[in-house]
């Protein structure tokens, strides 16, 4: 809903790819919802017909999934590491908003310098910003 809101506004929307034989993420802009189809785990994707990559540093707002969030916006994956690699990519000051449900939220997660925390996490019982949110 959120994505075709944005479309029918006139607004940019980019969804995520996953480049599998490089184990990494691409960012693609969605001009039409009809130009996604299932892709590997049935997770929607632009068709590569129509496909027109956009550079992280480009992006302004990212959603991000996970396994699960913590009580200062760290966050577990999947076990690839493909955001891992993809967020520190992104503009300084772009909104990281992470969505998940509140039975996935945790007081605290393990954590490495590395890891980028989200600004703000949203579920269906509400949103939390975080102190030092790059909004």
């Amino acid at each position: 809903p959120l994505a075709r809101a944005r479309l029918a506004a006139g607004r940019a929307v980019v969804v995520p790819r996953t480049v599998w034989a490089e184990r990494r993420l691409a960012a693609d802009l969605l001009r039409d919802e009809a130009h996604l189809a299932p892709a590997r785990y049935g997770v929607s994707e632009v068709v590569e017909a129509v496909r027109v990559e956009v550079e992280p540093a480009a992006i302004d707002v990212c959603l991000v999934p996970g396994l699960g969030f913590d009580a200062v916006g760290y966050r577990v994956g999947y076990g690839a590491g493909l955001y891992d690699r993809w967020l520190p990519r992104l503009a300084p000051g772009c909104a990281v908003i992470g969505v998940a449900f509140a039975a996935q939220v945790v007081d605290a997660l393990p954590h490495e310098a590395h890891d980028v925390r989200v600004s703000a996490l949203v579920t269906e019982l509400g949103w939390q910003e975080f102190d030092d949110a790059r909004f």
